[in-house]
């Protein structure tokens, strides 16, 4: 994934984590010691882990710890279940499923 598409994802996905953050702010008021973990840290997290990175590794190169790793997977991907832009449906048709595959 390049830069650009990073930080595209990125916008699309910034409503919903901001919105799970939002309530956590109230359970947890001071973060970790580094501080709380930015959407863009998040979403490079899942995107490795997704990618078949190690949460071990992961936590080392973004500074975080193991279960903000583990976190950080959960909530991009109900991020991404709860955004109308990455809503995908599928015909149930399955002639319309055939011209489908058969335009690839």
């Amino acid at each position: 994934m390049n830069r650009s598409s990073f930080w595209r994802l990125c916008e699309i996905l910034k409503m919903e984590l901001q919105r799970h953050e939002k309530k956590r702010r109230i359970e947890q008021k001071k973060g970790a010691k580094n501080g709380k973990t930015s959407g863009p840290t998040r979403l490079s997290c899942a995107l490795r882990f997704f990618a078949g990175g190690l949460p071990e590794d992961i936590s080392v190169v973004h500074g975080v710890s193991h279960a903000a790793v583990c976190d950080s997977v959960w909530r991009v991907a109900d991020a991404a279940n709860k955004t109308a832009a990455l809503d995908m449906s599928f015909p149930a048709d399955h002639e319309e499923q055939r011209r489908i595959a058969d335009g690839f």
